[in-house]
């Protein structure tokens, strides 16, 4: 299963470093080129990671993909390592990196089964990776390699908007992603796993995104992104959301868990 997922980013990886390497001036954060509407989230992502991250820190990025949201970890100057099941999404995001004085490292790695020791990391990140992985072996690598006292910060897509997982069930269909990865888009019971860290907090987004959408001919950017924030705030749950944002912290000194 997981063959057709490293094809598909190896040629997404491929594509990239293509790009790359005929750009003068190379994206360092996709959060720029990001639609409106999806700023709004990952905005949400890269506050938590300003607030979390400091220069001493050790950093871990699961599912790092070409490095397209690894920049705010990166430029606070924390140590800060890398790690993709494709190895040439791993050299994209070398290339994207490659005039940049901060120590990182690139590692070849399954998130279910990570190469470094217990309690190696302050903080550990994912944005969009946890449906390439089984969740309760994810989870439980993520508790693992975090010191005590460490954060988990991630964004992703929930599973119960309708809209979404027909998505990706075409997809599927096309042959172009696999049925675990549709399976295992997060769910709010997987959120709440994560709450047995010890703390969790978690935000939920674009509950409003189509109707907001109406009015991307008339209003500026701005003006769509506090709009939908506004009414998101107002009148949104968990239960319409489209994606979520979430940071736990390992205080957890019970780890039965884990085997839950």
């Amino acid at each position: 299963m997981k063959k057709l997922e490293l094809l598909r980013y190896n040629e997404r990886g491929k594509k990239k470093l293509k790009e790359f390497k005929n750009q003068r001036r190379l994206e360092l954060d996709k959060y720029r080129n990001l639609p409106s509407i999806s700023k709004i989230q990952y905005k949400c992502y890269k506050k938590l990671i300003k607030e979390t991250v400091k220069k001493e820190m050790k950093v871990l990025e699961i599912g790092c993909g070409t490095g397209e949201f690894s920049w705010q970890a990166i430029s606070s100057g924390a140590q800060v390592t890398l790690t993709d099941i494709s190895n040439i999404s791993l050299e994209a995001a070398k290339f994207r990196f490659k005039n940049k004085l901060n120590k990182i490292d690139y590692k070849l790695a399954d998130m279910e089964d990570l190469p470094f020791d217990e309690e190696s990391f302050d903080v550990v990140l994912s944005s969009g990776s946890l449906s390439y992985g089984d969740h309760k072996i994810v989870r439980n690598e993520i508790y693992r390699v975090l010191k005590y006292d460490g954060y988990f910060i991630c964004i992703d897509s929930l599973d119960h908007n309708l809209i979404y997982k027909l998505n990706r069930f075409i997809h599927f269909i096309k042959r172009e992603r696999t049925w675990d990865t549709i399976s295992r888009i997060p769910n709010l019971k997987l959120i709440k796993s994560y709450e047995k860290f010890g703390w969790c907090k978690h935000y939920y987004f674009g509950s409003f995104i189509w109707f907001v959408n109406i009015f991307k001919e008339i209003l500026t950017e701005d003006k769509i992104i506090k709009l939908s924030l506004f009414l998101d705030k107002l009148f949104a749950n968990h239960l319409t959301a489209f994606n979520f944002v979430m940071i736990a912290k390992k205080i957890n000194l019970n780890n039965k868990f884990r085997n839950k």
